[in-house]
């Protein structure tokens, strides 16, 4: 588990279960919990954590939820992070109501 020092400085109030999920850079990870929990949360601290370590180029990094409502406030999120830390990212992140995870992977050059 590798958190970069901007995120811990600007985030201090981070409880140990939002770490975890931060901080996990190897491979995809799913999270389950409840409404109001954090999750979007997280998930946004933990693309920039990626990009901020240089784990992963912006057009590498795929966020899925399950409603166009949780979709478009992540995209908003991580659009204003992104602008306080100073990461480039691509103009928009693709939205998409039901869409195959794979071929949209493959489309975006992620996997062959």
């Amino acid at each position: 588990m590798r958190i970069a020092t901007e995120i811990l400085d600007k985030f201090p109030e981070l409880n140990e279960s939002q770490r975890e999920i931060v901080g996990h850079i190897e491979g995809p990870l799913l999270v389950v919990a409840g409404p109001g929990s954090g999750k979007t949360y997280c998930l946004v601290l933990r693309t920039l954590n990626l990009l901020l370590l240089k784990e992963a180029q912006p057009r590498q990094v795929v966020l899925c939820t399950f409603t166009e409502k949780a979709a478009l406030e992540m995209r908003h999120r991580r659009r204003i992070q992104a602008c306080e830390f100073h990461i480039k990212t691509p103009p928009e992140p693709k939205i998409c109501k039901e869409c195959d995870l794979r071929t949209l992977c493959r489309t975006e050059g992620i996997i062959q």
